[in-house]
């Protein structure tokens, strides 16, 4: 690992860039932490996203291409990036600062959302993942942990935000950065070409909706089984159960939705999130 590309650990009162006046801790990943910050410029509370210190040269190039992808979307249910600045050889992306809790925060305290919020919550998330795939970026990483939902305030309504490109790349024409046959991510909510280590398209993330989807609209994790290989090998096989006999207050066409984005090989889900939508919305009557 080269000398000087870690940032030190941000404490509170601490700028960056003589700009972002750190205020604290948010949140903690598997490549990196998130500051709470002052832009004493602008007079706005931002988030900062910096490499766990000590973490491998791989993280850092893995880190500059999310801040690369997730500037390339814009979107008002992707979050949305404000700076990229430099401090000791150290990348630090400034991020919108969304105040709310994560989806897996709110279905642990709740459950199945409500129809109305579920059906919601879910066209935004479809909405973001159009978004991403028109400006070439799909996403691999769907899952609750990476989505914030924003409370309302004022005239704004409540939101659905899609997080976290750390897994991200470009539809065409990139470089892996993680070695052949290395799984990255949760394991229940991969797609199986992702625990295969076959091609990556859109269409692994209609899998990575389908898995959300169907914990949204149930209460239930899809794939969870006791211990990794066991929830890997549930992704490869099983079949989902029906989400219209859990709840049988769901659409009767959410069952042949869910399965068609579930579908073991690519090519028999969805070509796109655009198609998926557009199913989606018609078959939803809320929608109407």
């Amino acid at each position: 690992m080269s000398s000087g590309v870690h940032l030190r650990p941000l404490r509170a009162g601490a700028f960056v860039a003589d700009r972002y006046l750190v205020e604290g801790p948010l949140a903690e990943g598997g490549m990196g932490e998130v500051f709470g910050a002052l832009d004493v410029v602008l007079d706005r509370r931002v988030a900062l996203k910096v490499v766990r210190p000590g973490g491998s040269e791989e993280e850092r190039r893995r880190f500059l291409r999310e801040a690369a992808l997730t500037a390339s979307v814009r979107h008002p249910n992707v979050v949305q990036v404000l700076d990229l600045v430099f401090v000791e050889a150290a990348a630090v992306l400034v991020l919108e600062r969304l105040e709310g809790q994560t989806l897996r925060a709110r279905l642990e305290h709740e459950g199945a959302l409500p129809l109305d919020t579920a059906w919601r919550f879910l066209d935004q998330l479809l909405g973001a993942l159009v978004a991403c795939h028109e400006s070439g970026v799909v996403h691999r990483d769907v899952k609750p942990d990476n989505l914030m939902v924003v409370p309302a305030r004022g005239l704004e309504p409540e939101r659905l935000v899609l997080l976290d490109f750390g897994l991200g790349k470009p539809l065409r024409g990139h470089t892996p950065l993680t070695e052949e046959g290395a799984i990255v991510g949760t394991p229940g909510y991969l797609a199986p070409e992702q625990l295969l280590g076959r091609a990556i398209d859109a269409r692994t993330d209609v899998h990575g909706f389908g898995v959300t989807a169907y914990e949204v609209l149930t209460g239930q994790r899809l794939y969870e089984a006791d211990g990794m290989h066991a929830t890997m090998l549930a992704v490869l096989t099983a079949l989902p159960p029906s989400a219209h006999g859990i709840r049988p207050a769901l659409p009767a066409a959410v069952d042949g939705l869910l399965s068609h984005a579930l579908a073991k090989e690519p090519e028999d889900r969805w070509a796109d999130v655009a198609a998926l939508r557009r199913a989606w919305r018609t078959s939803w009557p809320a929608a109407s």
